[in-house]
């Protein structure tokens, strides 16, 4: 074989053997990757091994993380579709126990009032309010603000005493003067009856020094003030904060729960009715039964707590028995006593006095004064209607928070003598249904018939 030859083929034998390892690629089950650098070999399969593990991992993990949205997206819609089927077939309720306040009803579309923006709100406000399950998203909220020792919760104050007082906000200067007009009004309309209002302060004005330190919360006593300069002069104002306030060390309010006692009802139906002339029966004329000493109010459950003492229920009773007959118009039922002892086993042992509130309630006594009374009120009324029977022989008691009707034919329809407008002043600050005494005489006919002028 030629030299020159020779010398050609061991460099193409060298230069086609670079080429083919250069070329070489990982068989089959071959792990390794040859990277040659100059004439050296150098095996990275180690590497090449961790880059795919990496690799394998990562999108093991891109695909846990896409299911494990998927399954909180399918749960999240499914809750959403849940909660709207059982708020769409569920009933609608009239009242929250919970929150002492009734509940917004659905709006009637008016082309105006979706214009104005009102009928929009209105129905947020009617979806917030009918929300399934409500009581307990506010129940959970109250025991989560309960483990962070807040002195308020849900609008009640808590306060070593154990005494639990709601906060009080003033409403709009708008919505006073609104609720004074309406009053105005209606008073005119029925001059020819003796007309009185009666505002009852809550505990946050009576019992003030229970308060914890610095809570803010506004005066009831001025609120009381101001709306009755509002009113007009052929109104009779009954006030009672002082002699609430002159009694503050009796057991005039529930510890638990929002009303006053029976012994604060009597308090103020005494100064009610020396207003307007009449003499009221001592207190010595009632024997003071204690029925239940295990109640528990709403201000609990909105505040979350279980108080360490519960509230006692006593009953003013006559020690000289009395005819009556109370007739409830919604139940078809009637009663021969104010005071339903039925309801003590129920968790709202409140509705022991009159059973509840009802749209109208009809009393007829054996009083021999020819004397017709017509009260519009709250629940409060409930445990002081007992201390008016022996001076009126006929009581009618309207809450127009579920009265529909108009309000101003009664007052005709039974031909009342007196009427008294009486609210607990968080009840006639927050609702707005005292507004429904004008709803009649904004009618021009109906106006006519319903004025006594």
């Amino acid at each position: 074989m030629d030299k020159n030859n020779y010398g050609d083929s061991k460099r193409d034998n060298f230069g086609g053997d670079m080429k083919t390892r250069r070329n070489r690629r990982k068989k089959s089950g071959d792990t390794e990757k040859i990277v040659i650098t100059g004439r050296k070999e150098v095996r990275d399969s180690e590497y090449s091994r961790e880059r795919r593990n990496e690799k394998r991992k990562r999108k093991d993990v891109a695909g846990r993380t896409t299911s494990y949205f998927q399954t909180v997206l399918t749960v999240f819609l499914t809750l959403i579709i849940v909660t709207m089927a059982a708020n769409f077939i569920s009933k609608d309720r009239d009242f929250s126990q919970v929150e002492n306040r009734k509940l917004r009803e659905k709006p009637k579309f008016t082309v105006s009032g979706f214009l104005s923006g009102e009928y929009t709100k209105n129905l947020g406000t009617y979806y917030e309010d009918q929300f399934i399950g409500r009581d307990s998203f506010i129940g959970l909220k109250a025991l989560s603000e309960k483990y962070t020792l807040r002195q308020e919760n849900n609008g009640v104050y808590i306060n070593d005493s154990q005494y639990l007082i709601q906060k009080f906000s003033r409403n709009t200067p708008e919505m006073t003067q609104e609720k004074a007009s309406a009053i105005n009004r209606f008073v005119k309309a029925h001059l020819k009856r003796n007309t009185s209002i009666m505002l009852v302060p809550n505990k946050a004005e009576v019992l003030s020094d229970r308060l914890p330190f610095d809570a803010p919360i506004e005066s009831q006593a001025e609120y009381i003030k101001d709306f009755y300069s509002e009113l007009t002069v052929d109104i009779n104002k009954v006030n009672p904060t002082t002699v609430l306030k002159e009694n503050r060390s009796s057991y005039l309010y529930f510890r638990t729960d929002h009303h006053w006692t029976q012994k604060a009802a009597y308090l103020a139906s005494s100064q009610y009715l020396k207003s307007i002339g009449m003499e009221p029966l001592p207190e010595e004329n009632y024997e003071i039964l204690k029925v239940d000493n295990t109640f528990t109010g709403t201000l609990a459950a909105l505040a979350g707590m279980v108080p360490g003492q519960k509230d006692d229920i006593d009953l003013y009773v006559p020690r000289e028995p009395e005819d009556l007959i109370v007739t409830v118009t919604e139940e078809k039922a009637k009663f021969t006593s104010f005071y339903r002892t039925d309801k003590l086993s129920e968790r709202d042992k409140y509705l022991v006095y009159l059973g509840g509130n009802y749209p109208v309630v009809r009393i007829n006594t054996s009083s021999k004064n020819d004397r017709r009374l017509m009260i519009i009120k709250d629940s409060y009324a409930n445990s002081f209607v007992p201390f008016l029977t022996p001076l009126f022989n006929e009581i009618t008691m309207v809450d127009l928070r579920y009265y529909s009707g108009d309000v101003n034919k009664l007052v005709d329809d039974y031909n009342v003598s007196d009427i008294l407008i009486l609210y607990n002043v968080n009840t006639f600050s927050d609702d707005s249904s005292i507004l429904n005494l004008t709803d009649s005489l904004d009618k021009p006919q109906e106006e006519n018939q319903t004025t006594d002028q």
